[in-house]
């Protein structure tokens, strides 16, 4: 999905601020979870792949609050595990 475009055709700041974030908390998790067809990603690699782009493309404003949330991601992915 991303900050670009979503399903419904809605691009950049079209996208609700909610959806945005989950956004980025689902690829996160989907990273440093296990699935069937990958092993989870340790949370450094999940965390630098999210900022270079290799997971789509995020509204830069909230790559910073990802920033400075990185211990908060890890520590609600920790809990679930």
């Amino acid at each position: 999905m991303g900050w670009k475009r979503n399903p419904h055709g809605l691009k950049g700041d079209e996208i609700p601020l909610a959806a945005q974030v989950v956004s980025i908390a689902d690829v996160y998790d989907a990273l440093v979870s296990d699935r069937v067809y990958k092993p989870a990603f340790s949370y450094d690699v999940a965390y630098q792949m999210i900022l270079d782009g290799e997971c789509g493309q995020f509204n830069p404003k909230l790559m910073d609050c990802f920033r400075m949330a990185r211990k908060e991601f890890e520590k609600k992915a920790k809990a679930l595990q």
